[in-house]
């Protein structure tokens, strides 16, 4: 699994036609007020530093943009790894907005492939919901 980190810079540098920033890894830090410190020290040369997301991964999709960072990461680290993944993976296929419980509610397995996860959603079907052809292969109606 990738470690979850953002690059962070300022418009400020930006602007001025510098990327100048650094890697942090969200890991070192107990929760968004102490990451949000480091990156305050981190562009300490300017006043009042406009933080500038410009990169990140490892981090489920809907929690970093641009110009924000959710709380919620803090909430997703503290998670186990398969818990991380499930959650990671959900986001970004189904809602990138969901949280943990969501995405457990909406589990079906881990499957090899696609064709695997439908041939076991339609063998798991109410009959109402499907019919099998003379060779016993399942039909959705």
């Amino acid at each position: 699994m990738t470690t979850p980190r953002i690059y962070v810079g300022t418009y400020a540098k930006y602007n001025a036609g510098s990327i100048a920033g650094q890697w942090l890894d969200l890991e070192d830090y107990r929760n968004k007020d102490d990451f949000i410190a480091a990156c305050a020290e981190l562009h300490k040369d300017e006043h009042d530093p406009e933080l500038m997301f410009q990169d990140f991964e490892g981090i489920p999709k809907g929690m970093v943009s641009e110009s924000h960072i959710s709380a919620d990461v803090w909430d997703w680290l503290a998670l186990k790894d398969d818990e991380r993944e499930l959650l990671a993976v959900y986001r970004e296929n189904v809602n990138d907005q969901a949280d943990i419980r969501e995405a457990q509610d909406h589990y079906q397995g881990k499957y090899d492939s696609p064709t695997d996860w439908a041939e076991q959603f339609l063998e798991d079907t109410p009959p109402a919901f499907s019919r099998r052809n003379k060779e016993n292969e399942i039909l959705v109606q």
